[in-house]
């Protein structure tokens, strides 16, 4: 996933499929997840948040349009698994 020139590197699609495993499990009942590229650590993560406000509110910019050091590359629907856009 996010291969190609945009993306400084891949994410292996085992590892996104556990991110989403975790997020369905955790006790948090979060509904979205969204990926977050870490320029000091060179590295993606999950960031799990309860509903759309809360993607709002969460500070992050979307990866390519901020200096930030973590920005969001995507965002999807922890149960249905698809891409949602916000902003």
């Amino acid at each position: 996933m996010f291969d190609g020139p945009d993306y400084r590197k891949s994410l292996d699609e085992d590892v996104f499929d556990e991110w989403l495993e975790a997020g369905r499990s955790s006790k948090l009942n979060s509904e979205f997840m969204l990926v977050v590229w870490d320029d000091q650590d060179q590295n993606y993560y999950p960031e799990y948040v309860r509903d759309r406000a809360a993607i709002e509110t969460s500070g992050l910019e979307y990866y390519g349009q901020t200096n930030d050091i973590r920005s969001v590359v995507a965002i999807y629907h922890l149960y249905s698994e698809s891409r949602v856009s916000f902003g």
